[in-house]
């Protein structure tokens, strides 16, 4: 079937959403300490809460995603 997507390819997604995650916010603790060192000064600070937003948004996504695809497959495999 043309167009259609497997558990696999989900799979492979919840890593690299976990680890987007992680790497947007290590980048906006970055920024955080920056715009404090300079007190101020550098400026960003929105873009850096925003940035830890979205961290926190993708790790909890892709912990969703996983917890889901652990679920479908207990259940797929206790329903037999």
């Amino acid at each position: 079937m043309r167009g259609a997507f497997d558990l696999v390819w989900a799979t492979a997604a919840i890593p690299g959403a976990f680890v987007g995650g992680l790497l947007t916010l290590a980048l906006a603790g970055r920024g955080r300490v920056r715009i404090e060192r300079t007190i101020g000064r550098a400026r960003g600070r929105a873009a850096a809460a925003g940035g830890r937003v979205l961290g926190v948004v993708a790790i909890l996504l892709a912990v969703a995603g996983a917890i889901a695809i652990v679920t479908f497959l207990l259940l797929e495999r206790y329903a037999q």
